[in-house]
């Protein structure tokens, strides 16, 4: 991955956290508990969820931040994998 990229996966992850998590949480709560009692369904869904957030609910900052912290796994996941693999490639030599 070049820095160059990085931009560009920083914005789509808090694109996704911001917007696409939290929307698909609506649906999923929906067909799983039933209609939100809110007001304004979606709109007061994600309401709660940004002012939740911005009051610093761990519940909140795990929703947004959810494919950051996917994202950093693998990330972190490979990068250990590759380094386990080298360390093996040098043994065998």
């Amino acid at each position: 991955m070049t820095r160059s990229g990085w931009p560009s996966i920083l914005l789509a992850l808090a694109l996704a956290g911001l917007v696409i998590v939290p929307v698909f949480a609506f649906i999923a709560g929906h067909m799983l508990a039933g209609p939100y009692k809110g007001e304004d369904g979606v709109l007061g869904y994600l309401g709660t969820i940004y002012t939740n957030l911005l009051a610093g609910e761990p519940a909140a900052i795990l929703l947004v931040g959810s494919p950051a912290l996917v994202m950093l796994t693998w990330y972190l996941a490979l990068r250990l994998r590759a380094r386990l693999m080298r360390g093996a490639s040098r043994r065998q030599e």
